[in-house]
């Protein structure tokens, strides 16, 4: 089977990474599984610095015609199945009419999908919606997707990355950018007297003062070249191995958020405190390898924070979540449920 992938960031750079073992090979979604079985390609995705005029039309439209010059792309390479590894990238092709396209189209659906004409006609358009939550399947099945899978996205246990000494000097560390409430952390911290390192910044673009709380910089992790402003996986994966707790605070739960966190928390044995999300694949209470606190409650993170003071716990939770994972919630597993979805529609 000819397959063509298409993705919002370099999928073909990230399984060249994890091939070289610079990076976890589970950014690669499974392409690396699928390469292994099928001829594969990859549509060019262009770095910010590289973006043309169909770029500029694709932002604007907020995306909801998908990346239009990786859309273009499909209809000179013609591949039996276009396997977009995010719902944005391919949204054009599933609103194409029945009977126009030659390829079956396959869309891993990370995030709940919202009501609107547009997503609809998208999801009916798909012949293989791979969701990462059950909630997420929920939402797509709700909008027409014909065929839904729920696929276990979890870390590459066996990379190199993860094979770095582990401490906790770095305190509370919490690497998340988007969809953060990094104030609310940052108060608990401050009245709990914990430190803590932030990649991202609080809403005001600083975090408030307190000198146990600090914003990671390029001194502390290296960015990656072609993507300004974002670090290398590798950087932020040795924080995360130095962290006593990962913390995943939320300000919008309707969304999935934080599971890369939380992949690279459960392969190094890491403690997580998180905000409680429907849209999360798992519970981390559940499974007793971490915290959840309500949406907004600065109370309840400071008592989660205080509850993991004790290191006797964290060594227990963290040593939970790594059970977890070996059993439950890996990359190999991931490349499984995907193999075997594609190979059967």
């Amino acid at each position: 089977m000819r397959i063509h992938v298409l993705a919002n960031y370099p999928l073909d750079k990230m399984r060249r990474l994890a091939e070289l073992s610079e990076s976890p090979a589970h950014h690669a979604w499974a392409t690396d599984a699928l390469g292994r079985r099928h001829e594969l390609s990859h549509a060019r995705f262009r770095e910010p610095a590289d973006q043309g005029r169909a770029e500029q039309i694709s932002r604007a439209l907020r995306l909801r015609l998908g990346q239009l010059r990786q859309e273009m792309e499909v209809f000179s390479v013609a591949p039996d199945l276009v396997y977009a590894a995010d719902e944005r990238t391919g949204a054009g092709l599933g609103m194409l009419p029945a009977g126009t396209r030659p390829w079956k189209l396959v869309t891993v659906v990370h995030h709940p999908i919202t009501r609107g004409a547009l997503s609809s006609r998208t999801l009916r358009g798909t012949d293989l919606a791979i969701c990462l939550a059950s909630s997420t399947a929920d939402t797509a099945r709700a909008r027409g997707a014909r065929g839904i899978v729920t696929a276990r996205w979890g870390p590459d246990l066996a990379a190199r990355a993860y094979s770095v000494v582990a401490d906790e000097s770095a305190g509370v560390v919490s690497t998340g950018k988007s969809n953060r409430d990094l104030d609310l952390l940052a108060r608990a911290l401050d009245a709990t007297g914990m430190s803590g390192l932030m990649f991202g910044r609080g809403s005001a673009g600083e975090l408030p003062p307190g000198s146990n709380v600090r914003t990671a910089g390029a001194a502390d992790a290296e960015e990656d070249p072609a993507a300004p402003g974002a670090f290398l996986a590798t950087s932020v994966i040795r924080w995360t191995a130095r962290a006593s707790v990962v913390a995943v605070p939320t300000r919008d739960p309707d969304r999935l958020t934080g599971l890369t966190e939380v992949n690279d928390a459960l392969a190094l044995g890491k403690p997580v405190v998180m905000t409680r999300s429907r849209h999360f694949p798992f519970s981390v209470s559940a499974i007793g390898c971490g915290i959840e606190v309500e949406p907004g409650d600065e109370r309840g993170w400071r008592n989660a924070l205080r509850e993991l003071a004790d290191p006797a716990t964290r060594a227990e939770m963290g040593a939970r979540g790594r059970t977890f994972a070996e059993r439950s919630w890996n990359y190999e597993l991931f490349c499984k449920d995907v193999v075997d979805a594609v190979e059967a529609i």
